[in-house]
């Protein structure tokens, strides 16, 4: 029960690290938009609904898509989970209405191809992090060895 205890709350702190991530690269372009359109504040009803928008997309990508963006390589499966994230942000952003009620495809494509840009930037940030913690493991595995 402990150790089921501990999974649990190791998943649930990494999808909070995840979130916060994920909402910070939503206000990132939520502020270049507005700062486009010369407006120079952002409604805290859309901070409420993106960090929600992010928890719930964070969710689906650990508990449906089992964690794409911390795979050792990017395969067609990774590729679709990735598409699927981005088009459900994208349909998210649109009816909630992030970037107006217009014309706005050309902004849900910019926006897309954004995040595409923010996952694969994730995705080598957790990579790099990774082998950073393999090679202190393997390190402390051998002055272990040589202290026996």
């Amino acid at each position: 029960m402990k150790s089921r205890w501990k999974g649990f709350l190791s998943r649930e702190i990494a999808i909070d690290y995840k979130t916060c991530i994920y909402t910070l690269c939503l206000l990132i372009f939520d502020a270049g938009f507005q700062l486009w359109h010369h407006q120079y504040h952002i409604s805290i009803l859309f901070l409420i609904e993106m960090i929600t928008c992010a928890y719930i997309v964070t969710y689906v990508q650990v508990y449906l898509f089992n964690d794409f963006d911390e795979a050792k390589r990017f395969s067609l499966k990774e590729w679709v989970e990735l598409l699927a994230c981005i088009i459900l942000y994208d349909l998210l952003a649109y009816l909630l209405g992030w970037f107006g009620r217009g014309n706005v495809a050309w902004v849900l494509i910019f926006f897309s191809v954004y995040l595409l840009i923010c996952y694969f930037s994730i995705y080598i940030a957790n990579k790099i992090k990774r082998k950073i913690d393999t090679n202190r493991l393997n390190q402390l595995l051998e002055d272990y060895k040589k202290k026996k």
